[in-house]
């Protein structure tokens, strides 16, 4: 199905008319009439446009085979997602925390010929780590 059927599906399935959509675009009516006849295609403003009115995606008005609905995320999905990055950077930052103690510990129990790239490595690692952990801990997300 091409752009001006979709548009003129989704017009009639909210109930509007020809004259209501170009006033609620600000354009005349015989533009969208062009449009879902075939006769001309909406620039890019008006099909983003067209999607908020409609609440289907771009993609659903554009292309072919893409679904009608709109896959924003919700606030319910954008909370896992953000509760799900905390927990990563939280073990990433641990992560750091332990490489870096165990680089410390290993410099005083190798070979004195790699104590003291080995050492300032491992501080370097461990206070990122502490470093990390402090700004993640005072986030106010």
């Amino acid at each position: 199905m091409d752009i001006g059927k979709k548009i003129a599906l989704c017009r009639k399935e909210a109930g509007l008319s020809q004259e209501a959509l170009a006033a609620e675009l600000g354009i005349s009516r015989q533009a969208v009439s062009r449009w879902e006849t075939g006769e001309a295609v909406p620039d890019t403003a008006k099909v983003v446009e067209l999607a908020r009115l409609f609440s289907v995606t771009t993609d659903y008005l554009l292309l072919d085979n893409a679904d009608k609905t709109n896959d924003t995320p919700t606030a319910e999905n954008t909370s896992s997602i953000s509760k799900k990055r905390v927990v990563f950077r939280i073990l990433f930052l641990l992560l750091l925390l332990f490489v870096g103690g165990y680089m410390i510990y290993y410099s005083f129990s190798g070979s004195m010929a790699s104590r003291g790239w080995i050492f300032a490595l491992g501080v370097a690692v461990f206070f990122c780590g502490v470093y990390g952990t402090i700004v993640e801990y005072s986030r106010e997300d």
